[in-house]
């Protein structure tokens, strides 16, 4: 939070090594406060269920956060989804791949072929052609997409997700 709004954490407000259950929650109470402040949406989030380590709220959490950070970064190149979307398509067109995304959700993603292929079209030599898989088995899915986060770890790009993500 600290880094998608520099200045906002009130760093006295916060217990670097909490000593009890009772400090934990207060910082994450504190948390929940800041990213509410950062305009996210965390309806039914508490500190408390942070601190538990409630699973699927610290993902929902998590989700909010790298979409901050991501429509942060695309209103300082003065873009939108729809401008990367169709930047993305026109890259991977460009590499002779008929796979095209209608969208950021898009099923074909799953394979990790337009991934490989965009990375390919943006850094050439980051990936050898015969390492991208056809992607239609899902051991041929699996391996593009851990060599997709792999790739975008090396490029130096904010990575957000795991392999496991992208097949989902």
């Amino acid at each position: 939070m600290e880094r998608l709004q520099p200045g906002s954490v009130d760093w006295d407000r916060v217990k670097g090594t909490p000593k009890n259950k009772y400090e934990k929650v207060a910082n994450c109470n504190y948390a929940v406060k800041m990213a509410k402040e950062l305009g996210l949406k965390l309806t039914g989030i508490s500190g408390q269920d942070i601190a538990e380590g409630n699973e699927k709220l610290l993902l929902a959490v998590w989700w909010q956060l790298m979409r901050k950070d991501f429509m942060q970064f695309l209103d300082e190149l003065d873009m939108d989804q729809a401008h990367v979307l169709t930047w993305a398509n026109a890259q991977v067109a460009r590499r002779g791949t008929d796979i095209q995304l209608s969208r950021f959700g898009d099923p074909a993603i799953k394979s990790g072929v337009f991934l490989l292929q965009l990375m390919k079209a943006v850094a050439p030599k980051a990936i050898k052609e015969d390492d991208i898989k056809p992607g239609r088995s899902e051991l041929d899915r699996q391996l593009n997409a851990k060599l997709a986060i792999s790739t975008s770890h090396k490029m130096g790009a904010r990575v957000f997700c795991g392999w496991q993500d992208i097949l989902e």
